[in-house]
């Protein structure tokens, strides 16, 4: 009993790691499409500078949800949303109908 005790008590303490290296892991991978996307010529620069602002955005709400030293649930939610609204924007401006001259 003494054991699974320690063992879960040490399993709680990993999944919060894991949530913040996964929002980590989506910001470093959309900083890497925008970048694609102006060297392919698909985002334009002020596009590009667009992203970039929400990707900021994003992060000062991490820092922000991280300050008082746990993320909740509702803050990690509000987090994954947001860089689900980046994702979707870096689609869109990579696929629309401007490019880079």
């Amino acid at each position: 009993m003494k054991h699974f005790i320690v063992g879960l008590m040490a399993a709680a303490m990993l999944v919060p790691a894991y949530g913040q290296g996964v929002i980590k892991g989506r910001e470093k991978e959309q900083r890497a499409r925008i970048k694609e996307g102006v060297k392919d010529g698909t985002v334009t620069r002020r596009e590009a500078k667009q992203l970039r602002e929400e990707q900021k955005d994003v992060r000062q709400d991490v820092r922000a949800a991280k300050s008082d030293g746990k993320v909740t649930a509702g803050e990690k939610a509000h987090i994954t949303r947001e860089q689900n609204k980046a994702s979707r924007d870096i689609y869109k401006q990579k696929h629309d109908a401007q490019n880079q001259k």
